[in-house]
């Protein structure tokens, strides 16, 4: 038996699979931070403020915990530490999600089922009919649906009577206000981005650094789906969505969508066929009693919690 924490990265989904262990009578819960300093700062990652730890594991005798990191920054040391509630620390890392050059996502961070890998750009939207098609999510970043960032003032002068100046009464610049542009390519992209949008909370934007947007938070405002072709029967669409930075929303990321008892039932008839299956409970955690080949176009695919599949 042993205390322990581990750090798996999954390049193709930008995220990071934490598994947690103490082995100590009377671990119920893990408290589970990031730090991208170092280790000099720390920040709770989304859900793992109380993770809840399951077993023992068998042969192990240890009570284990997992949680996604879906809001890591990319292509940084990322360095990660448990604390159970006896006050046990463990650590792991440092660990690196390597996204390559141009690629970009869109993310919601409370249901990171929906998140969306865009993995070209484009200069203008009706370029995407010229170019080759690429992989599920068949999405394209538009260079020029980039929008103007406004940084609105609060600030009110008033007139005031035999005075040549008005009085400046002001506080702090309020935050950005803008726009992003994507086009999507095929029937099944427009199914995703309506999926993705469809929450209506704020999203996660996490683009190539080369574009000059920071990682930030956005409450979209109305999503206008547009045809780019002529014909009718042509899919390609853009997609342009105002925005406004936001602070980043509060709560836990909904469950994994391929991940659930609903599955788990459809999956097993009864508990008899999951026992027999050789399955631990922390592999029914970790979602390999499911989804041993993957989670779709993403890490949670697009099953009872996405667009009804």
């Amino acid at each position: 038996m042993a205390d322990v924490l581990t750090a798996t990265v999954q390049n193709e989904f930008a995220h990071v699979l934490l598994r947690t262990e103490f082995s100590a009578t009377g671990s119920t819960t893990a408290l589970i931070e990031r730090s991208i300093d170092g280790g000099v700062t720390w920040v709770t990652v989304r859900g793992g403020d109380a993770v809840q730890l399951i077993g023992p594991a068998p042969g192990a005798g240890n009570r284990i915990g997992y949680l996604y990191d879906t809001e890591a920054p990319f292509n940084v040391a990322l360095r990660y530490r448990s604390t159970n509630n006896l006050g046990t620390v463990t650590t792991a890392g440092p660990v690196t999600i390597v996204v390559a050059s141009g690629v970009s996502w869109m993310k919601d961070p409370a249901r990171p089922w929906a998140n969306l890998k865009i993995s070209q750009c484009v200069a203008n939207a009706q370029d995407v009919v010229c170019v080759p098609q690429p992989a599920e999510p068949a999405l394209f970043l538009v260079y020029n649906g980039l929008g103007t960032q406004t940084r609105a003032a609060d600030a009110t002068l008033f007139p005031i009577l035999n005075r040549t100046r008005p009085a400046d009464v002001y506080a702090k610049r309020k935050d950005v206000v803008t726009s992003w542009q994507i086009a999507s390519v095929t029937l099944t992209a427009i199914n995703s981005v309506v999926t993705f949008y469809a929450w209506g909370g704020p999203i996660f934007l996490q683009l190539d650094p080369e574009y000059g947007w920071p990682d930030r938070y956005y409450q979209p405002g109305d999503v206008d789906e547009q045809r780019i072709s002529g014909n009718l029967t042509h899919p390609s669409r853009t997609w342009p969505v105002p925005l406004a930075v936001v602070d980043a929303p509060v709560g836990d990321a909904q469950g994994t969508a391929e991940n659930n008892w609903c599955v788990i039932a459809a999956t097993y008839p009864t508990w008899a066929d999951l026992f027999a299956s050789g399955f631990t409970w922390g592999d029914v955690v970790a979602g390999a009693a499911v989804a041993s080949d993957g989670y779709g176009f993403g890490p949670y695919g697009d099953g009872p919690y996405g667009d009804g599949g």
